[in-house]
């Protein structure tokens, strides 16, 4: 198993932002030093499991929150996060999205089944 650090970093940089937290004010409450935060946003380093706790702690979210793409069974916090971003859109932006999601599923899938049968 391949964890993505950079995609854990950002998911902890977008969460300390939606909050408007300070890297600085993120490090405090998690008991991390500032460059500590900083790497671990960046994906620059690998870290340990109290210090992801600490962080989703800090931020006051689940840790599957930030190990979504890591952790199997971890679809309901991808229908969250899609929900997340839906939640303000438009009638317009609604058809728009549904549109390119269907696209990209197609797409997707045709693929797939062309890398099964080559």
């Amino acid at each position: 198993m391949k964890i993505d650090y950079i995609a854990i970093g950002k998911r902890v940089r977008n969460e300390r932002e939606k909050k408007n937290m300070s890297q600085m004010r993120l490090a405090e409450l998690s008991d991390l030093s500032i460059n500590s935060i900083s790497h671990i946003e960046c994906g620059n380093t690998k870290f340990s499991l109290p210090s992801i706790v600490a962080i989703a702690n800090a931020l006051n979210i689940t840790v599957d929150c930030l190990l979504m793409d890591v952790v199997d069974n971890s679809l309901i916090q991808f229908k969250r996060e899609l929900a997340d971003i839906l939640d303000d859109c438009s009638k317009e932006e609604y058809t728009l999205l549904a549109d390119i999601c269907k696209t990209a599923l197609q797409t997707y899938r045709k693929l797939q089944n062309k890398l099964k049968n080559s």
